[in-house]
């Protein structure tokens, strides 16, 4: 699923072929991803609006709209977006176009498509930033917390530290990959209770997160390019920990897969 990282690119995607144009055409090609409001109220809130300005809170991106309201993407397990001339999406192959599920035609001629191969994306209107915050109950941003309001998001917690860092009403951002990174990296057990976590490793975990988000965003959240140091790369199940060369263990948390190094993430 597209973590802080893979969002903030297409953030700066959408906003580099996207905004300051004015929706003249909205295309449902599949509503199920359309969750609120009902498609027909989505067609009339979105047609003869303008793409003014992007947000990011976690793996949500936000559209600020003129006259009124936001749009909010969020990509599941497998969205996309996809800018082109209108002239073009003729010429496109059925491969590349087949999962496209809305499009948004400019009066500039370029058309925005949302894409979701496994439709867990979903789309929203909503009359605000904030009300979609407040309904939703987003935690702060894991690039925005402040420190004090870190520590006191772990240290209220008695569930394990790695379930705490997936939760999204705490702290929006962190998925699977990057939480079982930041835990690794910093040499703390996934286990481990928050509560339990003295505040020294808590500092360590969020200086740790910036750092590591940053880098993933630096790179475009291209794997490829990401440091050789990091856990990702041996993140696998039967794989070996590339600090102590022991073999690394599985569990679930939060009813995720999680991945760890027993003797360097001991408890």
């Amino acid at each position: 699923m597209p973590e802080l990282p893979e969002v903030e690119t297409y953030r700066r995607y959408f906003s580099l072929t996207s905004l300051n144009q004015t929706v003249k055409e909205v295309e449902i090609l599949d509503a199920t991803i359309l969750r609120r409001p009902n498609l027909e109220d989505f067609v009339k809130k979105i047609k003869c609006s303008t793409f003014i300005k992007t947000t990011r809170i976690g793996k949500y991106l936000f559209v600020h709209l003129y006259p009124r309201g936001v749009l909010l993407l969020h990509f599941g397990m497998t969205g996309d977006i996809r800018y082109n001339r209108r002239e073009e999406l003729p010429n496109l192959a059925p491969i590349i176009t087949r999962h496209d599920r809305i499009r948004f035609y400019f009066d500039s001629n370029g058309v925005l498509s949302i894409i979701s191969q496994r439709k867990f994306a979903r789309i929203e209107w909503w009359p605000s930033v904030q009300d979609c915050i407040n309904i939703r109950k987003l935690g702060k941003d894991a690039l925005e917390i402040e420190l004090n309001e870190f520590i006191e998001v772990i240290q209220s917690s008695t569930r394990a530290i790695k379930a705490i860092l997936l939760d999204q009403h705490r702290i929006s951002g962190l998925g699977n990959l990057y939480a079982d990174e930041l835990l690794f990296q910093t040499q703390i057990s996934p286990l481990s209770s928050g509560n339990q976590l003295f505040t020294s490793q808590i500092e360590k975990l969020w200086k740790k997160m910036r750092k590591i988000l940053k880098i993933a965003v630096d790179l475009a959240a291209d794997y490829g390019k990401f440091p050789e140091n990091f856990f990702l790369f041996s993140r696998k199940i039967e794989g070996v920990c590339p600090r102590c060369n022991t073999k690394l263990e599985k569990t679930i948390i939060g009813q995720r897969t999680t991945i760890f190094c027993p003797k360097c993430q001991h408890r």
